[in-house]
């Protein structure tokens, strides 16, 4: 998603809804909730709409902070989106994907 593979990132958060949904995981409903309200935000052109998804975002993040404040998935979560506030919502811009070796026997 970071990397801006939007389309493909859309379909893989709709199958871990799906999959939050079929096994009634509240952690990975919010994460399912949590990343596709990023993936929105990333994908809207307009910086106010952006700034409005952020607001929205973070009013989903306080509840649920609010809610449950000893949990680690929610102090992770409050973390994540700091840093994506603080990054005035743009993308990270120092990713690196280190590359991938295949040892063989």
């Amino acid at each position: 998603m970071d990397l801006g593979y939007f389309e493909e990132s859309k379909l893989i958060l709709e199958k871990l809804a799906f999959v939050a949904d079929h096994v009634d995981s509240i952690e990975l409903k919010m994460w399912a909730q949590y990343l596709t309200n990023v993936l929105n935000i990333y994908m809207d052109d307009q910086f106010n709409e952006k700034q409005n998804r952020l607001n929205k975002l973070n009013q989903i993040v306080t509840n649920w902070h609010n809610l449950l404040p000893s949990s680690h998935l929610v102090e992770g979560l409050h973390g994540a989106f700091q840093r994506l506030s603080d990054r005035n919502v743009d993308r990270p811009n120092n990713i690196h994907i280190p590359p991938v070796y295949i040892l063989k026997p």
